[in-house]
């Protein structure tokens, strides 16, 4: 029997949230093909922690980055890259919005929590929910529900443990895209 189900990070924050800001960006014209080539060029220059994913040389296609991109892109790319862009396109709202989901997704990726780590993540996790509320208002925008899980997400994370005991990289790393399921099961 299944009693819960903990919220995925790997689909609901890389391929949920963080994608749907990169595509946002485009469709705004901020992240324009220029812009990303001239990041893409920058990228280069960049050296990698061990363990992070390095993003492909063209990001003429990053809202078709795998979850492991978007973590770099999250935690590295976007941290040196955007601030600037978006601070000279007049957007420190944005800014300061992906700011605070940066600094939760710092706190709850480590595989040890602490009970002041969760407090911080809670604050950041809050204040980026309500911000992104305030942000699809004014955009016009149907508020996503990956946005609205994480508001409860650090509940799954006191009940079950940190997101990388949790999350499915690794499953679907392992297994590939699932199979179609026979009509006749």
């Amino acid at each position: 029997m299944i009693i819960a189900l903990t919220y995925d990070i790997m689909h609901g924050a890389w391929l949920g949230v963080a994608r749907f800001f990169i595509e946002e960006l485009m469709e705004r014209n901020v992240l324009t093909a220029a812009v990303r080539k001239e990041f893409a060029e920058k990228a280069r220059s960049i050296k990698m922690s061990p363990g992070m994913t390095a993003c492909p040389d063209k990001l003429k296609t990053m809202s078709n980055f795998t979850a492991d991109q978007l973590v770099s892109w999250t935690f590295v790319y976007r941290v040196v890259l955007l601030p600037p862009l978006l601070k000279d396109k007049g957007l420190d709202f944005e800014l300061d919005m992906w700011m605070k989901f940066v600094a939760r997704m710092r706190i709850l990726m480590n595989p040890m929590i602490d009970v002041e780590e969760l407090t911080k993540a809670r604050r950041h996790l809050r204040a980026f929910c309500l911000d992104f509320d305030k942000y699809a208002e004014e955009h016009d925008l149907a508020v996503q529900i990956n946005v609205h899980n994480l508001w409860h997400y650090i509940d799954d994370v006191i009940r079950f443990g940190p997101p990388n005991g949790t999350r499915t990289f690794a499953f679907e790393s392992e297994f590939g895209e699932p199979a179609a399921i026979d009509e006749e099961l």
